[in-house]
């Protein structure tokens, strides 16, 4: 009989990808892409209602911030309305702006700028409107008295504060019961049998 021939069978192994995969090729790519740095807001931006295009001073016009109008704020601060004639608290330059188209007072809107004296206008409540009340108001206090009265009335005011009632009632429910102790566990022993046991009759 012939000499048996031992044949080798050699394993080919599919060679894997360096990069780990597809996923992490893209990845990669995604760690390679240059930063999104957002362009600061222009605090010249200025929107017109019931203006020209053409109007570019606008040194007769009373500037209005929302803190004039604001009851929560100080006179020191900035309001120049007595608290009885304030719509109440977080006055916006959108309810301003709508007040004034309202009344029909041409008025530009810049929603960026910042009122100096109040800080919460540096961050979340930015925004001035330049107003012109000729022929409508004697005055800029009551221009100013005028706005605030047409701001209690503003439907989408309402609605906002609304909401914000509800969210801060739900916020402080959840508060209190995330900080409300357990429970006391009842330390009273139960026995099996309650009953006293009396002398049997005979």
């Amino acid at each position: 009989m012939g000499k048996k021939s031992a044949v080798r069978v050699k394993q080919i192994q599919k060679a894997q990808p360096s990069g780990g995969g597809p996923m992490m090729d893209m990845m990669g790519g995604m760690q390679n892409m240059p930063a999104v740095v957002m362009p600061p807001p222009n605090p010249n931006l200025m929107h017109r209602f019931g203006v020209s295009e053409t109007e570019t001073d606008f040194s007769s016009y009373s500037t209005l911030w929302p803190t004039f109008l604001d009851s929560t704020k100080t006179i020191k601060r900035g309001r120049k309305i007595s608290t009885l004639d304030s719509p109440g608290e977080d006055i916006t330059i959108q309810d301003i702006h709508q007040a004034c188209v309202a009344l029909r007072l041409p008025h530009v809107i810049e929603p960026f700028k910042k009122y100096p004296r109040d800080p919460d206008s540096h961050w979340y409540n930015m925004g001035r409107a330049k107003v012109n009340y000729e022929g409508k108001f004697a005055t800029r206090i009551e221009m100013f008295r005028g706005v605030a009265a047409e701001i209690e009335n503003l439907n989408d005011r309402t609605v906002r504060l609304e909401e914000r009632k509800e969210k801060q009632e739900l916020d402080a429910a959840e508060i209190a019961k995330a900080s409300a102790p357990p429970a006391a566990a009842s330390t009273r022993k139960t026995t099996g049998n309650s009953k006293k046991k009396g002398k049997k009759k005979k």
